[in-house]
């Protein structure tokens, strides 16, 4: 979950002129939700749709990998919003089988 929102950030850093960015971490079991919200200039639908950024195909592919959802899409008040599902039993069997990781060991 930590790279895909690094992934998101990175992505509104260098390409969405926001003003502001919310990131939102919720336990809604089965899932853990991440989204991911800026107030820049927005993604265009056809790259949403062809995936032709890499950073959007890696955030789909992590999530993914992890047996969960990837969506992104422009709100209608503008900017882009990332959400992210993945299960959270997952999620803590992972955490549990390589603590290490996060501790950047």
């Amino acid at each position: 979950m930590f790279r895909i929102v690094q992934e998101a950030l990175t992505n509104i850093l260098k390409h969405a002129h926001a003003r502001t960015v919310e990131v939102a971490l919720e336990v809604q079991p089965p899932w853990l939700l991440v989204r991911v919200r800026d107030d820049g200039v927005g993604v265009l639908p056809e790259r949403l749709r062809a995936l032709r950024s890499h950073g959007l195909a890696a955030m789909r592919q992590r999530a993914r990998g992890l047996g969960g959802q990837w969506h992104a899409h422009r709100p209608i008040a503008g900017g882009t919003e990332i959400e992210v599902r993945l299960p959270l039993e997952r999620v803590l069997a992972q955490e549990a089988a390589e603590p290490s990781d996060l501790l950047g060991v």
